[in-house]
């Protein structure tokens, strides 16, 4: 598992799913719907740019959100584990709800 579950492995994965935002703009610059565009122009004219641009969003989304899932419960103290365990589950339900909310939002954006 890469990285350990440590100080810095914490930092480390802090710093991989901030750069994950790296994909919202791509997302806004795919060949959605070319005719209808309002904020931004199309740049991947392409769908196979599309496909991969989400092939690596969501690797990196598993990649990730494992990470944090099986690193978390190991940093705090062991009869802290799974209070911490039900916390990053409730908080992945949570981020899940407004994510499916907002992706309305940015797609009336293009």
């Amino acid at each position: 598992m890469i990285p350990k579950p440590s100080k810095a492995g914490s930092w480390i994965t802090l710093g991989l799913s901030i750069l994950r935002f790296v994909f919202l703009p791509l997302f806004l610059f795919c060949n959605v719907s070319p005719d209808n565009r309002g904020l931004t122009s199309v740049l991947f004219e392409s769908d196979t740019a599309y496909i991969v641009i989400m092939m690596l969003f969501s690797i990196s989304n598993g990649y990730v959100g494992s990470i944090c899932m099986i690193s978390g419960p190991q940093i705090v103290r062991g009869e802290e584990a799974g209070t911490a365990a039900s916390l990053m589950v409730a908080c992945l339900g949570l981020g899940l709800g407004i994510g499916a909310s907002l992706s309305n939002i940015f797609a009336k954006l293009i």
